[in-house]
C-alpha cells in the first residue's frame, strides 16, 4: 500500500498507468500451438482470458464496430501485418467470476500471416471494467514451406484444373504431411491443411479416382497405417485406422475403372470385435464347464 506522501510524489501519467492496473480484472495469456507451421495452412493459437474479479464480466469491443479481440503482429523485418479486408470479429463473450476461457483463433483466417520468415504476435484484450485493452506477453512463431512429396493434376467437370499435393515438414522430431490443393491456371492455392504425423521410411501412397477423390495411405507409427479420402473440392472426407499383421501390409490399389481400394492389413476395430468375442466365448466355455453333473 502507497502512502500519501508516496502517491504525492509519482508523476500524474505513472499514478494513472498504476490505477489503471489496479483495476483492471482481466489477464490475458497467448499461447501457439506450434512453434513452425507451413505457408497457408492454418496459424492455430490459444488466448486464455481469465477474470480475477469476484463478478462476472461480458467481453465486447468499445463499440459496435470493434471487437474485443484483436492482435498486434510484427514481421521479421518489424512491419506491422495489418487484418484483412472484412476478417471476422469476435462475438461477445461472457466470463463467470473467478472464471477463464479459452479461444483458439487460426491468424490466417484474420491476418496474412502466410508469407515465410518469423512473426511476433501478441493478443489484445479489451477490458470493460479498466477501459482500455490488455494486452498478452508477445509469441514469436515462424511460417515455413514443406517438401512437395508427391503431386497430380486433375479437371474437374466445370473445366477448372487442380494440382493436388502432398507435401512433407520435417520438425525437431517429427515430420508432418500436408494437403493442398492449388489452381493450376492461377496459381492461387486454395487449402492447405495437416494430415498427421507420418513414419518417412515408407513413403506415402496417393491415388485419385473417377470422382477426383484423393485417397492416401500413409505409416502414422510403427505398423499403423492411416487411410485418408478427400473431396474433389478439398475437404477432408473420412479416415480409417488399419494395422499390419503377420506379414499383412495394406497397399493402396487403383483398378483400371478408376476406383481405389486398401489391399492387406488388418482393420484394428475388427480385430478388437474378434478378440472380445473369443473371450466371450471361452467364458461362456468355463461356466459350462464348471457346473455340477446332471445340470
Amino acid at each position: 500500500m502507497l502512502s500519501i506522501r508516496q502517491l504525492i510524489l509519482i508523476p500524474l501519467p505513472l499514478f494513472v498507468t498504476l490505477l489503471s492496473s489496479a483495476r483492471a480484472q482481466i489477464e490475458v495469456r497467448l499461447e501457439a500451438e506450434s512453434r513452425t507451421y507451413v505457408a497457408n495452412s492454418a496459424v492455430n493459437v490459444k488466448v486464455r482470458v481469465i477474470n480475477r474479479a469476484a463478478k462476472a464480466v461480458t467481453l465486447r469491443g468499445p463499440s459496435p464496430a470493434t471487437s474485443w479481440l484483436n492482435f498486434r503482429i510484427t514481421n521479421s523485418k518489424g512491419d506491422l501485418v495489418t487484418s484483412r479486408p472484412g476478417a471476422p470479429s469476435a462475438k461477445p463473450l461472457n466470463i463467470g467470476a473467478s472464471k477463464s476461457v479459452t479461444v483458439r483463433v487460426n491468424l490466417n483466417q484474420a491476418y496474412p500471416v502466410d508469407r515465410f520468415g518469423n512473426y511476433q504476435v501478441t493478443a489484445n484484450v479489451y477490458d470493460p471494467s479498466a477501459d482500455r485493452y490488455l494486452s498478452s506477453a508477445p509469441q514469436m512463431v515462424t511460417i515455413d514451406e514443406a517438401k512437395a512429396i508427391w503431386q497430380r493434376t486433375a479437371g474437374l467437370s466445370d473445366g477448372s484444373k487442380y494440382e493436388y499435393s502432398l507435401l512433407a515438414h520435417r520438425g525437431q522430431d517429427k515430420t508432418g504431411l500436408y494437403y493442398r490443393m492449388k489452381d493450376a491456371n492461377t496459381g492461387y492455392i486454395k487449402k492447405t491443411y495437416r494430415l498427421g504425423e507420418m513414419v518417412r521410411y515408407r513413403p506415402p501412397q496417393a491415388a485419385i479416382d473417377a470422382q477426383r477423390e484423393l485417397h492416401v495411405l500413409y505409416l502414422g507409427a510403427p505398423r499403423q497405417y492411416i487411410y485418408d479420402r478427400i473431396g474433389s473440392d478439398g475437404k477432408f472426407i473420412k479416415r480409417k485406422l488399419i494395422s499390419e499383421e503377420k506379414g499383412s501390409r495394406p497397399d493402396l490399389l487403383q483398378g483400371r475403372d478408376g476406383h481405389v481400394r486398401v489391399e492387406g492389413g488388418v482393420d484394428p476395430k475388427e480385430k478388437g470385435r474378434e478378440k472380445r468375442r473369443q473371450l466371450e466365448d471361452l467364458a461362456r466355455i468355463r461356466r459350462s464347464s464348471a457346473r455340477p453333473p446332471g445340470f
